[in-house]
């Protein structure tokens, strides 16, 4: 696959559509900024932050369904409500994100927990050591065991691999969901077989904007150095300012190009339109491509 006429595409496309496109990731990026304002310690805080995240577990769903009205050339149906579909179609979207992100964590959690008893099995000795854990006690260790550090630091990195991988396993579903009806378990398992044979493609495409995202990542852990001593509005000020550098750079090209690369592995496996009963229909594609573009513009 042909990363780099995914983006010209991708371009092509945001001339028409740009100050719309960028107006919706900006509503998104301005709303995503809410659970950050209640995070605290204590339970109280800590179930107000739970309900949060389940209240956003779909909200991602407007980046699916804005860039996919792009992709399917229904600039004219692009809305802002497209910014906060996942809440206005919570019932319907919320199992979907519910199991993706259940079998992620279950899958990390089981990880992690190996991994910290392979770690204490390895390394328990020496923590076992110190009389007591501050900053200054590990610091003197990590020191003292240059192993240690290195251990952690290599446990964060294949957690951080592993996470990315079941996220490119998973990367289809909410297309799916949006784009052919297919929900839960039957949207997870044709994710697994519709990336097949182009995970590299996919993971090509997302090393191509490293660069950005490290960049972003940068100014806000600046900017919230910077700003540390108003805690949580400098954390948000810092956010936003990060946010809009992203929007008004790569971002809708991002955006845009993942839903490309989707539509283009779809074409190619799916010669007849699928529908709720999960069975391939003998449609020519031009007929698909029509009634997707329907079911879009009537969301």
């Amino acid at each position: 696959m042909n990363i780099r006429s995914i983006k010209n595409r991708a371009d092509e496309l945001l001339v028409y559509c740009k100050p719309q496109f960028v107006r919706v990731l900006t509503i998104m990026m301005l709303i995503s900024l809410i659970p950050s304002l209640f995070t605290g310690s204590g339970t109280l805080a800590s179930i107000i932050s739970l309900v949060i995240s389940f209240v956003f577990l779909p909200f991602s769903h407007g980046y699916v369904v804005s860039s996919l009205k792009v992709v399917l050339n229904n600039y004219s149906s692009l809305k802002d409500e497209d910014a906060w579909v996942g809440f206005s179609r919570y019932k319907d979207l919320f199992s979907t994100y519910f199991i993706v992100g259940l079998i992620t964590f279950g899958i990390l959690f089981v990880l992690i927990f190996i991994m910290i008893f392979v770690f204490a099995m390895i390394f328990g000795s020496i923590f076992a050591s110190l009389s007591y854990v501050s900053t200054d006690s590990l610091a003197q260790l990590f020191l003292a065991y240059p192993i240690v550090l290195f251990a952690l630091l290599l446990m964060f990195i294949i957690i951080g691999i592993v996470a990315y991988v079941l996220s490119i396993y998973f990367f289809a579903a909410p297309f799916l969901l949006e784009q052919y009806h297919l929900k839960d378990m039957a949207a997870v398992k044709e994710s697994i077989q519709f990336i097949n044979g182009h995970i590299f493609d996919l993971f090509k495409l997302d090393l191509s904007y490293i660069g950005w995202f490290i960049l972003i990542g940068v100014i806000e852990v600046v900017l919230t150095s910077l700003l540390d001593f108003i805690p949580v509005i400098g954390t948000l000020i810092a956010s936003i300012v990060s946010g809009f550098v992203g929007i008004y750079t790569f971002m809708p090209q991002y955006r845009l190009t993942r839903a490309i690369f989707f539509e283009e592995i779809a074409y190619r496996r799916y010669g007849a339109q699928y529908d709720q009963s999960q069975q391939y229909q003998e449609e020519p594609m031009d007929q698909y491509m029509n009634d997707s573009d329907q079911d879009i513009q009537g969301e």
